[in-house]
């Protein structure tokens, strides 16, 4: 099954505590969106097939505001304060990243303010863990013979020198004419691929 959309995690940003808020995945391709009726992706993640949930799959495609991300770090050193997402009950926490199942409350806490304090300092309203990875473009040289060029936003499949077809960022390669077909795409009229 051919990714829909296709993510990374952004290379700056590394934290295990990220890691526990958005994912500890570094790259997830989506498969299908509403996998189970109940707004949840199927997933390809780092070769795994997985299932995401709506909360974590919206901040993987769309980020989450910087103030959020925050409250959930300060949740983890400030015993007077909680967020819904925290993963601290009581004096204990429960992190599903396994580096930090090993940390002490204390130096969990003192990882939670060191992330914070920095991430106070950029200058962002909004908080993106993973960026999008651009399909590859097709081109002439790099399509060759046989080979097909879908424009996903018209979803139409060409030959890779039509001549109607534009080489643009939202260009798709397909293999074989019957893979573009099966995900919705139709036959451009000039080249009949």
């Amino acid at each position: 099954m051919k990714p829909i959309l296709s993510f990374k995690k952004i290379k700056k940003r590394k934290s295990l505590l990220y890691d526990e808020f958005f994912a500890e995945t570094t790259q997830i391709h989506i498969l299908a969106f509403n996998y189970d009726d109940m707004g949840s992706a199927l997933c390809r993640c780092d070769g795994t097939l997985q299932k995401i949930g709506p909360n974590r799959l919206e901040r993987i495609l769309f980020g989450i505001e910087k103030q959020n991300v925050l409250d959930y770090l300060q949740s983890l050193y400030d015993m007077d304060f909680h967020v819904d997402e925290s993963p601290r009950h009581g004096d204990r926490f429960d992190f599903k990243v396994a580096a930090l199942k090993k940390l002490s409350r204390f130096d969990a806490g003192n990882l939670a303010k060191q992330t914070r304090r920095e991430l106070e300092k950029e200058d962002i309203d909004l908080f993106r863990y993973y960026e999008e990875i651009p399909p590859p473009a097709c081109t002439v040289s790099s399509a060759g013979s046989g080979s097909f060029c879908g424009n996903s936003k018209s979803k139409i499949l060409h030959r890779a020198k039509c001549k109607r077809f534009k080489v643009s960022s939202s260009t798709v390669r397909f293999k074989t004419k019957k893979e573009a077909l099966s995900v919705g795409y139709k036959l451009c009229t000039s080249c009949n691929p």
